[in-house]
This record gives C-alpha cells, sequence and structure tokens, in this order.
C-alpha cells in the first residue's frame, strides 16, 4: 500500500503511533487527501467487517469457519 506495507500495516502502524505518543492525531492522517482516507478505508474496512461478522457468528451459533463433522 504505502512504505512498503499493506494497508492494514500501514494504518496499524499509525494507529500505535497515537496510541503510543510518537504521533499526534491530528498529524495521523495530515499527509492523506479525503480520497486517500476514502481508498484505505474500502481497502481495511471489508476485511474488519469480516472478522467483525465472524466473531457475531462464533458467539451466537457457535461456529468457527467450518463446522466439524459430528462424530469425527
Amino acid at each position: 500500500y504505502r512504505d512498503e506495507s499493506t494497508a492494514m500495516e500501514y494504518l496499524a502502524g499509525r494507529r500505535n503511533a497515537i496510541a503510543h505518543g510518537t504521533s499526534t492525531f491530528e498529524a495521523g492522517a495530515n499527509d492523506l487527501t479525503l480520497q486517500d482516507l476514502e481508498g484505505l478505508g474500502k481497502r481495511v474496512l471489508p476485511f474488519l467487517r469480516a472478522v467483525a461478522d465472524s466473531y457475531q457468528s462464533f458467539l451466537e451459533n457457535k461456529d468457527y469457519l467450518i463446522k466439524e463433522a459430528v462424530g469425527a
């Protein structure tokens, strides 16, 4: 995505810099345009949505990715 990292790695690095005080929230996206932010969201949000849906399914239905066969 940028700096030889995936979109998720890039976003995590920015988030961690803010969380650990090496960057401010205001500076976290100062080099990104609104179009850049929208593109980053389109790359990251589907993955995050799939993870959240997977957790929801697990909690509600005791599902994971594949149900085990009975007696396996």
